[in-house]
């Protein structure tokens, strides 16, 4: 997972993703939370993720950014790491957009997508963006 123009008032970030794995009505199946990147605007995770248990190609991965104070990062001070005020933006992929076979797509080959991120659950609370980031998996 990457991403590209992560910002937070404008400013680089401490990202860490949280990927859930959902059922179509929500419902939460699996989680996974990334390692933190510190003082990036292009986060890079090179990190593999397992999410077990889904039972239907219309399962939902959702991953959400946050950013965490350098401070919660490096263990001065601790709090929840997921909350509203620190979310970054979320990409919401049904699990079937990701099951693609073609002949353009060699066996074992990457499949490689940018998607904006966005904010369908209103945690932002309408904070504005200069320009909308973007998360990319492979």
């Amino acid at each position: 997972i990457g991403g590209r123009q992560v910002t937070r008032k404008g400013y680089a970030v401490n990202a860490h993703a949280f990927v859930e794995l959902l059922t179509p009505t929500g419902v939460t199946i699996s989680t996974a939370r990334s390692e933190p990147q510190m003082w990036t605007k292009a986060p890079h995770w090179d990190e593999t993720i397992d999410l077990v248990g889904a039972t239907s190609s219309h399962d939902v991965m959702r991953v959400s950014l946050y950013h965490q104070k350098s401070r919660q990062v490096v263990g001065i001070t601790s709090s929840p790491k997921e909350t509203p005020d620190r979310f970054i933006g979320e990409v919401v992929l049904p699990l079937k957009t990701l099951l693609i076979r073609d002949a353009v797509i060699a066996e074992g080959g990457e499949i490689v997508g940018w998607f904006p991120l966005t904010d369908t659950r209103g945690l932002r609370q309408g904070t504005p963006r200069p320009r909308p980031p973007k998360l990319g998996f492979c």
